[in-house]
Parts: C-alpha cells; structure tokens; sequence
C-alpha cells in the first residue's frame, strides 16, 4: 500500500480547521468540494516521489506508484 492509500479508500474523512468540523465526505468528494483539503492534498504531493508527484492528478484517477 503506498502513503496516502488508507485516506483515499476511507468512507470519511473529516477535515477539521480552528478545532471545528470543516467538511466531512470521501475522498472525491471532499476534492471536488473543500478548498483545504485540496490544498492539502496537492501539497503531500509535493514531497511526494517524482513517480507519483509527475502525473496528472484528478478526482477520477490517482496516481499510481
């Protein structure tokens, strides 16, 4: 399993900001529609391997290691 992987394939994820409850959903989902997650998202991807951090990122498809 890569880094990241447990995230991706859990039901939800909650995105807390100031110690409340920011946005709750899947992975897609919270991509498609939480601006800090997203942000989030792009930056692991950052210090990610150049293999992963190279290819195109969308909400449909990840990157493969």
């Amino acid at each position: 399993m890569r880094p990241g992987q447990t995230v991706i394939d859990a039901d939800t994820i909650v995105v807390m900001e100031a110690g409340r409850v920011r946005a709750r959903g899947g992975h897609g989902e919270l991509l498609a529609t939480d601006t800090l997650y997203r942000e989030l998202v792009e930056a692991l991807r950052i210090a990610a391997p150049p293999a992963v951090r190279n290819q195109p990122f969308s909400v449909d498809r990840q990157p493969q290691v």
